[in-house]
């Protein structure tokens, strides 16, 4: 199993950890990528690198599947991780990191300060892994509707905070 814990003094922060998945990239693409980023994808772990970096940065900002992640753009797979785009937050200073998890798996971590910031990736053990955020929101009822139709219910799903996990 992976888990990805982070933790920062320079700003809010999200961190996301994907298994590398050929199955569903055809059916999830729309739903991740802007239309000019489905050009660099090349193959499934660039989908996934996408889908990292997108989903560690709705994470930070709090906002969560509230923003549709076709609307966030960021950097191509094979280049230095940035936000080029971010829905109603122009110039919003974040920094992005990839992160090497283990094999079959991709992760990304964003920090929302201007600074460069310093990370240090420990891994070992088994663990389980958990969902939450440091700003959760309301479940978007558009987000509600689209998860599903992909066969996914959310009815009395709530986001969760950090809190709850902490001992």
């Amino acid at each position: 199993a992976t888990v990805a814990v982070a933790v920062s003094n320079a700003g809010e922060v999200g961190v996301d950890v994907q298994q590398v998945e050929d199955g569903s990239v055809q059916e999830l693409s729309p739903l991740v990528l802007a239309e000019a980023e489905a050009g660099h994808v090349a193959g499934t772990r660039d989908f996934f690198t996408y889908w990292t970096r997108k989903e560690a940065l709705v994470k930070a900002t709090g906002d969560g599947v509230t923003v549709p992640l076709p609307q966030v753009v960021v950097s191509p797979p094979g280049t230095p991780p940035r936000v080029l785009g971010y829905p109603g937050q122009d110039g919003l200073a974040a920094q992005l990191r990839d992160l090497g998890p283990e094999p079959g798996y991709v992760g990304a971590l964003a920090v929302l300060s201007p600074r460069p910031v310093v990370v240090r990736e420990r891994s070992g053990g088994r663990v389980e892994a958990f969902s939450a955020g440091s700003r959760p929101k309301p479940l978007h009822p558009n987000a509600v509707a689209v998860m599903h139709e992909r066969g996914v219910d959310l009815t009395g799903q709530q986001p969760k905070h950090l809190d709850v996990y902490i001992d």
